[in-house]
């Protein structure tokens, strides 16, 4: 997985504060969820009712060594309503979709 830092994180301070995470660290999965899962994190001010799709962009480049029961996990504890794989800058964008 890929190392965080100030520079490739948008919202660093927040980003850190909700992972734990350090400039330097590897980038895992968990992390991720961390994020999509916090109060304030992805999804901070998404208004009830609304849906939660969580779109992981480059995704190909690392899918393989990510585990598709971790990857589910947000969808299987209802913290999203799907999650879409792909990469914006390819067509189709979206190369896989999971739906809870």
């Amino acid at each position: 997985m890929p190392k965080v830092s100030t520079e490739n994180v948008h919202r660093w301070s927040q980003f850190a504060d909700i992972t734990g995470l350090t400039p330097d660290a590897p980038l895992q999965l968990s992390d991720l969820v961390a994020l999509v899962r916090h109060p304030q994190g992805a999804f901070k001010n998404v208004p009830q009712g609304c849906r939660r799709v969580w779109f992981i962009n480059r995704f190909s480049q690392c899918e393989n060594a990510i585990a598709q029961s971790e990857l589910l996990q947000p969808l299987q504890q209802h913290n999203v309503e799907a999650i879409w794989l792909g990469d914006i800058q390819e067509h189709p964008a979206i190369a896989r979709r999971f739906v809870n």
